[in-house]
């Protein structure tokens, strides 16, 4: 039997010849005709390098002439302070936080970047497949994430950053500004780290490419730019 996670508002209609009728929410932040740019997410472990990588391919981008904007999860500081002042945070209500602070980014900033021009790309710091993978390991049910998330907009191509997480944990230790320490073990880089691969060969949209990402940044981001040419994003 196939399974199908409903969005947050979904009501179930009663018909006396068909029974139940399921009704979704008709709700999307942005229409395919007004989606002009490209929107491209960096995932990966803590440690992976996101962040480098997402700031060397907007520069090599801008240098070719092209328009190019980061995008970064969490969108608002605080929820970093508040899951720093509250590292038990049940799992549910963690990824109701992500969720809300993800759908405020796409809606204020994310689709207005979208519809500005097709020479425009967007890089995501993170995505809503962040939340599938972390706080699912922290045990939310993987159909409660994907729904609150339901809204969110589909990066048109997801880059997995892999890296073995001894070299991401000695990365981390050379940071200064580090809040989530409690993420940061290497039994816990080690366990995100599984899951992701295992999203990897689980989900089928949005396309995931795995590059590897334990080489310097400047190889890392040749990697990077040819596969954003062999997809047709740039």
């Amino acid at each position: 039997m196939r399974e199908k996670v409903l969005k947050p508002g979904t009501v179930l209609l009663e018909n006396e010849i068909h029974g139940y009728l399921i009704k979704e929410p008709e709700i999307d932040l942005i229409s395919p005709h007004e989606r002009v740019g490209k929107y491209v997410a960096i995932e990966g472990i803590d440690g992976s390098g996101k962040t480098t990588l997402s700031g060397m391919i907007c520069n090599e981008v801008k240098r070719s002439g092209k328009e190019c904007d980061i995008v970064k999860e969490p969108y608002y500081e605080e929820v970093k302070s508040l899951l720093h002042k509250m590292p038990s945070m049940h799992p549910v209500a963690e990824a109701y936080l992500f969720a809300a602070d993800r759908l405020i980014m796409h809606s204020e900033r994310l689709i207005h970047l979208l519809k500005s021009g097709k020479n425009r790309l967007i890089l995501g710091d993170r995505s809503y497949l962040a939340s599938i993978v972390y706080q699912s390991t922290r045990g939310a049910p993987f159909e409660v994430i994907m729904s609150l998330n339901s809204f969110a907009v589909q990066p048109d191509l997801v880059i997995l950053l892999d890296v073995d997480p001894s070299i991401a944990w000695e990365r981390l230790m050379k940071k200064s500004n580090r809040q989530l320490k409690h993420l940061e073990a290497k039994e816990t880089l080690s366990t995100l780290r599984k899951t992701y691969l295992e999203l990897y060969q689980k989900i089928e949209k949005p396309p995931i490419e795995v590059i590897d990402a334990s080489p310097s940044p400047e190889e890392v981001l040749e990697k990077a730019m040819n596969l954003l040419r062999m997809k047709g994003i740039l």
